[in-house]
């Protein structure tokens, strides 16, 4: 069963299959076992993902840690008028958590239906009118 017909370079069709199958096994880019594959995705995908979240993290935890030097350089004092109970200064930093609660559950929802180039390029517009306007409230009148 392994014979050309007559030298025209077909295949017998229990040739091919065995041809196809040979191949398919020596083959590296095709992946024989589901699990395998799977773990190659979560892998190359936790090599893109995992170092962007952690420099988000990172970046997360100084923004916090800002509020506090802030505290500690005299932020009551000179904006504040005082503030000798500290009442103002905690509700300088809940207000910060307000809009992160309120807009949390719409921007989940939009993701979904929205590519991420899209939704994250409005994201990226929103905060930067954010800031441009709190920029806004330092400047004298």
């Amino acid at each position: 069963m392994h014979s050309k017909h007559a030298d025209s370079g077909i295949f017998s069709p229990s040739e091919e299959c065995s041809s196809y199958h040979d191949s398919r096994e020596d083959d590296p880019l095709i992946p024989l076992d589901p699990r395998a594959a799977e773990k190659r995705l979560v892998r190359k995908l936790d090599a893109r993902i995992l170092p962007i979240t952690c420099v988000l993290y990172l970046f997360a935890y100084l923004d916090r840690s800002n509020l506090g030097n802030a505290r500690l350089q005299g932020l009551p004092e000179d904006v504040l008028g005082g503030d000798p109970t500290g009442l103002l200064f905690d509700w300088l930093v809940a207000v910060f958590f307000i809009p992160y609660i309120l807009c949390q559950v719409p921007w989940t929802v939009l993701s979904k239906y929205y590519s991420p180039r899209i939704w994250i390029g409005c994201s990226a517009i929103l905060w930067g009118l954010c800031s441009t306007s709190m920029v806004s409230s330092y400047l004298p009148v």
